[in-house]
This record gives structure tokens, C-alpha cells and sequence, in this order.
């Protein structure tokens, strides 16, 4: 799928040159020649990238970067610039703004701000996506699982315990998570070993396969 970007520039013959390069590079380019159409397309089209020029007649490039930013903060504005324009490039930035072009445009200097601007893109998408997951896996572990879970690294290390576990063992996560599973569960200096503690991680490790032992374990007062 064509990833979607606004083309925002007074100046028709550079929207056109721009249009076609862009395009021929693999964008679905969508292009206004003035804030007030940037603004109607951004209404009517969901577009997660714009370019535009910062010096145009009416509503500036600064006040289009504003008004998209109090509209959905995650747009990514791309800001074009003649040279000499530096302090407006820095006030754009103070925005928000993603980066900026100088004019005439280097199109590998555009390809690379354009990159940077759906890797960040993804970045959110990949963070929400992680917030989701992890929000039902607490969910899952926490509340729908009645039973004891803990998660051991290959370390031993305790990654996680959920609630149902840590009030038999009487202790709060701070107490378990990061320390070595023997010690909370057995009060143990060693992974566990032998008949009396039969070691399911240990032996997981080596065959590579799911085991099947049964622990009991030890509270914080060294009960059963």
C-alpha cells in the first residue's frame, strides 16, 4: 500500500515537479496550493505526513503547522524553506515540526526527512501496539488465570509473577520480580536440584521441550 503524503506550496510549478517525483518514488501525493485546502483535505482524508512551504500568502506555513498540530498532534510536518529562512526553520521546529527542506530541494535530502517521518510513525504504532498487548496480558495472567504463573528467564531470574501467586507467597512484585526463582520459592542459594526439588526450567533449558513438575512453595515465612 502506498504510504499517503500532503503537498502543501504556492508555487504550481514546484507542486507539479514534486508531484511526479514523489509519486514516481512510490507516494500517493495529494497536493493544495494553500493553507485553506491543506486544511479541507486534512478534514476529509486520513494523511499522516505533510510537506509545505513555510512562506505563503494568507495562512503561513508556521500557522498551517500549528493548526494541524492542535488537530492530531501525531502529523508529521515536513517544512520547506528558501535559504536565509533559518530563524522561521527554528521557529517551525519549536512547532513541531519534523524537520526541514531548503530550497531548491535535494531530493535525497526530501527522501531522507520523509523516512524519518513514517519511522517515527511506526514507532507509535509498534508502542501502542506493545501498550495493548501488554494490557491484555495483565489482564489474562492477573485476572482470568486463577492459577500460579511465574516467568522465569534462562537465568533463573524471575520476569514476572502475577497476583494470584505473589499473595500465597506473601510479597509484592518488588519484592520477587529480578531475583532468582529458587530463592523466593524455595529459600534456596542454588537452582534447585534433585528428587526433593526437581528443577522444570533446568531441564526445559536442555531438552528444549515444555515439562511438567509439581513445586511447593515456600512463603516469605518459610512455610509450605
Amino acid at each position: 500500500m502506498k504510504k499517503t503524503i500532503l503537498l502543501v506550496d504556492d508555487e504550481a510549478d514546484l507542486r507539479e515537479v514534486l508531484d511526479i517525483s514523489l509519486s514516481d518514488t512510490g507516494y500517493n501525493v495529494l497536493t493544495a496550493e494553500n493553507s485553506t485546502q491543506a486544511l479541507k483535505i486534512l478534514d476529509d482524508n486520513d494523511i499522516p505526513v505533510v510537506i509545505t512551504d513555510i512562506k505563503m500568502p494568507g495562512v503561513d506555513g508556521i500557522e498551517l503547522l500549528r493548526k494541524i498540530k492542535r488537530k492530531n498532534p501525531e502529523t508529521e510536518v515536513i517544512m520547506l524553506t528558501g535559504h536565509g529562512d533559518l530563524e522561521l526553520a527554528i521557529k517551525s521546529l519549536k512547532n513541531k515540526a519534523t524537520d526541514f527542506i531548503t530550497k531548491p530541494i535535494n531530493d535525497d535530502a526530501l527522501e531522507m526527512a520523509l523516512q524519518r517521518a513514517f519511522e517515527k510513525i511506526q514507532m507509535r504504532q509498534k508502542l501502542k501496539e506493545y501498550d495493548r498487548n501488554r494490557a491484555m496480558y495483565d489482564v489474562f495472567i492477573n485476572e482470568l488465570i486463577q492459577e500460579d504463573v511465574m516467568i522465569i528467564g534462562s537465568d533463573y531470574r524471575i520476569l514476572d509473577i502475577n497476583e494470584t501467586l505473589l499473595n500465597k507467597l506473601g510479597l509484592e512484585r518488588k519484592e520477587a520480580v529480578g531475583r532468582y526463582c529458587y530463592e523466593i520459592t524455595h529459600r534456596l542459594s542454588v537452582p534447585c536440584s534433585g528428587e526433593d526439588h526437581k528443577c522444570p526450567l533446568e531441564e526445559t533449558l536442555m531438552t528444549r521441550k515444555p515439562t511438567t513438575e509439581t513445586h511447593i512453595h515456600k512463603d516469605k515465612d518459610n512455610k509450605n
